[in-house]
């Protein structure tokens, strides 16, 4: 992937070009911004441009040579990649990339080292990889990615250059939707509405997969005694699904509370996550605004359990306590 296909934050690349370009890099990144938007791809993009020999210094890459396809597959050894594992990055990673970064680049004169899930890191691993930022390796440049600078040191934060990534333009979303999958515009704006800004979201949503979250909130809504434990007996217990779930119900609930605060009652549905269903939100917009805030904060809840790692047959169970 080169820089040109990356969609949207052209400010950010350009910033992040020249910088390569005119040798100016600080020794640490912290690029921050909500899951799906790209911080992974101008990443390795980054980690591309300071180690592609066919560069030519202008903050550019290739995107072919040796270099370049081996970072793709994470065979170059001076670009590293660590990412949460069973939840967190533990000390055990940090000391062994402390001793590692001790020997001299063996192809290249740069390392660069990304941290995709920064806030997952332990305690004890966030205190030596301060150690390692007090004191970082020449040569060496750190690209720490999480949604924000919330759990993490604030002494880590403030060695880094932060570099915030926004959601992407719907529209930005919805035109790539069209020209990559050949789905209908009105389809694509539905999709790219629901996916709040998160490219990845937006390609994991089909229009297939629409209609069946509007056949459980269906299901649902439909029975206030199944509603009432919906938690035990609706909701999947695939992580990657219960998610999903839990992130369409909380935009339905989030939508609702657009109606009632907007004038009179009526729909603004350029305001919706959902405009597709606006004939589901109509049925439940008599619901009681206690009823729709008290919801809204359960599904928080849940879905940072689910996000923590947490058991999803738990974090259901989480779901129901809380709806009672």
């Amino acid at each position: 992937m080169r820089w040109e296909d990356i969609i949207g934050h052209q400010r950010e690349i350009e910033m992040l070009r020249n910088a390569v370009a005119n040798q100016r890099l600080p020794s640490a990144y912290l690029f921050t911004g909500p899951e799906g938007v790209g911080r992974g791809e101008v990443a390795r993009a980054l980690a591309k441009a300071v180690s592609c020999p066919e560069g030519g210094g202008r903050g550019d890459f290739c995107d072919a040579c040796s270099v370049c396809r081996r970072i793709d597959s994470g065979n170059f050894p001076e670009v590293i990649f660590y990412r949460p594992e069973e939840g967190t990055i533990k000390i055990e990673k940090i000391r062994e990339l402390s001793k590692f970064l001790y020997f001299h680049p063996g192809e290249g004169t740069r390392r660069v080292i990304v941290i995709d899930g920064a806030e997952k890191l332990t305690p004890q691993a966030a205190n030596s990889l301060l150690k390692i930022l007090e004191e970082p390796p020449g040569g060496a440049i750190f690209i720490l990615i999480a949604p924000g600078p919330e759990g993490l040191l604030p002494t880590i934060v403030s060695r880094c250059q932060r570099v915030l990534f926004s959601p992407l333009n719907g529209e930005t979303v919805a035109a790539y939707l069209v020209a990559k999958l050949g789905i209908t515009p009105p389809e694509a704006g539905a999709i790219a509405a629901a996916a709040q800004g998160s490219m990845a979201r937006a390609l994991a949503i089909t229009p297939e997969s629409r209609q069946g979250l509007r056949e459980l909130a269906l299901r649902v809504w439909s029975d206030p005694d199944l509603e009432a434990r919906w938690g035990e007996e609706v909701m999947s217990t695939d992580r990657a699904e219960l998610l999903e779930e839990l992130e369409f119900f909380r935009g339905l609930f989030r939508d609702l509370m657009v109606w009632k605060l907007s004038s009179g009652g009526e729909t603004q549905a350029g305001g919706l996550i959902n405009p597709d269903l606006e004939d589901l939100l109509t049925r439940e917009r008599e619901r009681s605004w206690e009823d729709i805030s008290r919801r809204l904060e359960t599904l928080e809840s849940t879905i940072s359990l689910v996000r923590a790692n947490a058991n999803p047959r738990l974090a259901a169970d989480q779901l129901l306590l809380g709806n009672g």
